[in-house]
């Protein structure tokens, strides 16, 4: 049987311990790479929406207290969510698991439900803010996929045929 990937996944997001952090939902392209020349293996999401689940992984949140009138006139205000960012290298340990399906050749129809488990991965602390009028510019994440076992296993991907109706 011969089925065809041509959705883009659903990726959720999970600290080390497994503790649900985030879900990127409107992403427009993911993709995985293994480059066995270096052994290294990456992931990179590109998503349709800022997601400050995300952009707290990236930063750093921080507790906003008023301290000064000063403080009081840069939107420190309760409401308001502070990510600080600097240029640490230090990656994010985190798991995700990307949700999807695939189609029947054949007849068009749904013909499994995808899980692809990343039991380990570190998002690399790259990004780029761009603002340009008159265009949304999506926001892109990349991770090292790195060996959750000593097989050297990287990422495993399950399938669940579909019921028939």
């Amino acid at each position: 049987m011969i089925t065809v990937q041509q959705d883009v996944l659903d990726v959720s997001v999970y600290d080390e311990d497994g503790k649900f952090l985030t879900e990127l939902k409107f992403n427009q392209k993911v993709g995985f790479t293994l480059n066995n020349r270096n052994e290294n293996a990456y992931l990179s999401i590109q998503d349709a929406v800022q997601n400050l689940g995300m952009l707290s992984l990236l930063g750093e949140s921080i507790e906003n207290s008023i301290k000064s009138d000063f403080d009081a006139n840069t939107f420190t205000k309760p409401d308001v969510k502070i990510i600080k960012f600097n240029n640490s290298s230090k990656p994010t340990k985190l798991k995700l698991v990307a949700t999807g399906l695939d189609y029947n050749t054949d007849t068009a129809e749904i013909e499994h439900d995808i899980k692809i488990i990343f039991p380990k991965v570190e998002l690399m602390k790259e990004h780029e803010f761009i603002f340009k009028a008159g265009e949304a510019q999506p926001p892109s994440y990349s991770f090292r996929i790195k060996p959750y076992n000593d097989a050297g296993d990287l990422y495993e991907m399950q399938f669940k045929k579909r019921s028939l109706k």
